[in-house]
């Protein structure tokens, strides 16, 4: 939907152009797992799920579907041109991200979610003003790299102190874990599939519910909506798994046998992805199952790389003993090794 708005005073500029687009019209790269709703809206639920595109306007305003319901606000990340311009609440829906005062020429913006959420945030348009405003051809990514995982890969906690008392959506930064540098290291697209608690046989307080090989079947978090794997095929997948399943105190035999059994699974899915588990940010103690899981699978795409745990004492923690940002730092450059060796 294109308007023109007249100026009177002809010291001011003479018209003001508008367009209005619904995200499912919007030439954008969309990344993460997502749906569009009848209405045209993007629905997006995981972690560093968003969308960049590339436009010329003076102003952009992004609304929303008025009916985010959690018990805490969703964080956005809002970058102009590569640089962070804000960190954007969502607690309703009811709110509007606006960027105004934008210089004249080509800009890119992304926009990134931070946090967790159990239901999708809903993009419903984007307006841009000015007296020349269009939507240019949107960014474009030869590699594509996929992380699955627990609250680790979420950036749970990752930009509080040690003493958090509690998970709070405001110190969850999904740009600042290990998969999101790793990503923007080599310019790849990231997708995440990952939830806080969660693990392969068990989650971390003992059930079998919702666990990540039943959610890296689902298209978004809380839809059971079956995911197409022929849609967006990576290079690389990351698994970051063990943590929960310890605290649901599963046996190392069952354990390995459901470490084959998703490794299998991902590898009928992705027949030539380069597949790398990541494990011991948290505790080690399935350290050597894992790496017998992984050779015995006698595959040359498949990997394991054991990392040592964070210290307190080093200043690696943030909630709970998670990671912080230098925890996940520390993992990302240990990733970054072993990729550059097979991409």
């Amino acid at each position: 939907m294109v308007a023109l708005l007249l100026y009177k005073d002809n010291n001011k500029r003479n018209f003001e152009m508008r367009k209005t687009y619904r995200f499912s019209e919007l030439d954008a790269a969309v990344h993460g797992r997502h749906e569009y709703t009848d209405s045209g809206a993007l629905a997006l639920s995981w972690s560093a799920s968003g969308f960049e595109l590339n436009f010329s306007a003076e102003r952009v305003i992004i609304k929303f579907v008025p009916d985010y319901c959690a018990d805490q606000p969703c964080y956005l990340a809002v970058e102009l041109d590569g640089e962070r311009r804000q960190k954007f609440a969502v607690s309703t829906g009811a709110e509007v991200l606006m960027l105004e005062d934008i210089p004249a020429g080509e800009h890119r913006l992304s926009v990134v979610k931070l946090s967790e959420s159990a239901f999708p945030l809903k993009f419903e348009t984007l307006e841009l003003v000015g007296e020349e405003c269009s939507i240019l051809p949107p960014p474009e990514y030869k590699l594509r790299f996929e992380f699955l995982g627990d609250s680790i890969t979420c950036g749970f906690g990752d930009v509080a102190e040690p003493t958090s008392p509690a998970f709070l959506t405001y110190e969850e930064d999904a740009t600042r874990t290990y998969a999101y540098l790793t990503s923007r290291h080599f310019g790849a697209e990231i997708r995440v599939e990952a939830i806080s608690g969660q693990g392969i046989v068990k989650n971390c307080n003992g059930d079998e519910g919702t666990r990540i090989p039943c959610f890296f079947e689902r298209e978004l978090v809380s839809s059971r909506a079956p995911h197409d794997f022929s849609e967006w095929v990576p290079q690389l997948v990351v698994i970051n798994a063990g943590t929960n399943d310890n605290g649901g105190r599963v046996s190392d035999e069952d354990f390995a046998d459901g470490a084959d059994r998703f490794l299998s699974r991902i590898r009928e899915v992705y027949p030539v992805a380069q597949i790398v588990w990541l494990y011991g940010m948290m505790g080690l103690r399935y350290d050597r199952t894992l790496e017998r899981v992984v050779a015995g699978k006698n595959d040359p795409r498949m990997h394991y790389l054991r990392v040592e745990p964070v210290s307190a004492a080093s200043g690696e923690t943030g909630t709970y003993s998670h990671p912080n940002e230098k925890g996940q730092l520390r993992a990302a450059r240990e990733l970054i090794k072993l990729v550059e060796k097979l991409i």
